[in-house]
């Protein structure tokens, strides 16, 4: 009965259309009737026309559910590999749960000790998972379905040349790479906790909340991969250094590496 218009933002399910987001206007409906309740009128003045009028209201709904299960649709796959078929969620590496994967082709040591280390090294810039329970290809197979991008496997052969095979989820293509520069190409895919403010730009905003006269904190976060400024309200500030789009991490490491 309020609504003056209603637009749908619908998603192709594999069962057919359904709605991600409803978008409203609502018209004047609500400030009326606050306005009306309250005894106080809800209006706003224009300088420039000199007018006084009743904001209408835009109402976007949006559910997480329901764009969580567009983004599990779109990215489930099932191809046939051998004799078997292989399950895989071919996520975005910007919204992948898991990052990287590091599997262990041993539980014993010193491998162990080694693969301990890379997960270390790794997990303090994204999310990755170690899973050393079953057989290597098993493992494979879990992460392909939780949509893990990558697969460091520590090997033997990594005890005596410090590299360690990467494997991609999408091609299953592996390429070695030296254990020690490990993170350095992975930053050009995933970004520093994809969304973690350089000094440069953590600078730069503080100097124009300083020219502003703004008393501030600024806190960052290096597991969450984000950095906040605190002022006269919590206000989120956050700058995006993940590159933009899915490349095919081959093509990457082929520039930078090669």
């Amino acid at each position: 009965h309020y609504s003056k218009g209603t637009s749908d933002i619908e998603y192709a399910f594999p069962w057919g259309w359904g709605e991600l987001e409803g978008i409203a206007n609502r018209g004047d409906f609500d400030l009326t009737q606050h306005g009306e309740f309250s005894g106080k009128a809800l209006k706003y003045f224009d300088d420039d026309s000199k007018e006084s009028f009743i904001p209408y209201v835009i109402e976007p709904a949006s559910g997480a559910d329901r764009g969580v299960l567009a983004f599990l649709a779109d990215a489930y796959d099932e191809e046939q590999d051998k004799d078997e078929v292989r399950v895989v969620l071919r996520f975005s590496p910007s919204i992948a749960p898991v990052k990287v994967a590091v599997l262990p082709l041993s539980r014993k040591e010193p491998l162990r000790e080694l693969s301990r280390s890379v997960y270390d090294d790794l997990r303090g810039r994204w999310d990755v998972q170690y899973d050393d329970a079953q057989s290597i290809g098993r493992r494979y197979r879990r992460q392909d379905e939780i949509g893990t991008p990558l697969c460091v496997t520590v090997d033997f052969e990594s005890l005596d040349d410090q590299q360690a095979p990467v494997r991609e989820r999408d091609s299953m293509d592996q390429v070695r790479l030296p254990i020690a520069d490990l993170a350095a190409p992975l930053l050009g895919l995933f970004g520093e906790n994809d969304f973690s403010p350089t000094p440069e730009q953590v600078a730069e905003h503080e100097a124009a909340l300083q020219r502003e006269g703004k008393e501030y904190e600024f806190h960052m976060y290096p597991n969450a991969g984000h950095g906040f400024f605190y002022y006269n309200y919590p206000q989120a500030y956050a700058a995006e250094a993940a590159v933009d789009g899915w490349e095919k991490i081959w093509d990457f490491l082929g520039r930078h590496l090669g």
